[in-house]
């Protein structure tokens, strides 16, 4: 079964983009928001992730695309999900999901995490 999750990019287009040029030099900014597929564990991360391409929709968008942007993210049943969500301009929230077989999506603790990549992952 799959579920639509849906996030508010907040900010994502308030100009404070780095220029194109000092992008070899510095780096992107990193984004506020974000599904990634958990994978296993990893030395450095804890988790080993498969980051989800999103789908934005700007149908509630203002007019300065600050706020209203949301990205859609299509998950599956039978996978571990870990999300970063901006709750606010200055808050963000992050936690784990997994899809049902009725294909809702459901909060789980990091100990479920630990638990399913030990079943799943390193059998």
């Amino acid at each position: 079964m799959k579920a639509i999750l849906e996030l508010e990019a907040i900010g994502d287009n308030c100009g404070c983009d780095i220029p194109h040029i000092l992008v070899p030099l510095l780096g992107t900014m990193p984004k506020r928001y974000w599904v990634a597929e958990i994978v296993g564990f990893d030395i450095k991360y804890k988790y080993k992730r498969v980051f989800v391409k999103g789908n934005r929709d700007y149908l509630e968008a203002n007019g300065a695309g600050t706020r209203g942007v949301f990205v859609n993210y299509v998950l599956e049943s039978g996978h571990i999900y870990e999300v970063k969500s901006p709750e606010t301009w200055t808050r963000t929230r992050k936690y784990f999901c997994t899809v049902t077989d009725d294909g809702d999506i459901f909060e789980i603790d990091q100990e479920a995490v630990d638990q399913w990549i030990h079943e799943e992952c390193l059998e």
